[in-house]
């Protein structure tokens, strides 16, 4: 134990993410919980993330999550 299998926050963001929706912890709604616990997780390791929310006509709230694009970025 102590040994990180993913060195880099990001990564161990995306396996977080990954996990929380093919593991669904909830009866609906499992992308947006981990999109937020992964965001949550990466403001905890010292990054800012900022969210944009999809362009162009409107999404309907079910496409919602795969047009979200998260980028992070370390604080200053």
């Amino acid at each position: 134990m102590g040994t990180l299998v993913y060195p880099e926050a990001h990564d161990r963001a995306a396996a977080l993410l990954h996990l929380l929706v093919r593991v669904p912890a909830l009866e609906s709604r499992n992308e947006l919980f981990g999109a937020a616990v992964a965001g949550a997780y990466l403001t905890a390791s010292g990054l800012t993330v900022t969210v944009q929310p999809p362009r162009g006509p409107h999404v309907p709230y079910s496409k919602t999550m795969d047009a979200l694009l998260i980028e992070p970025t370390p604080h200053p």
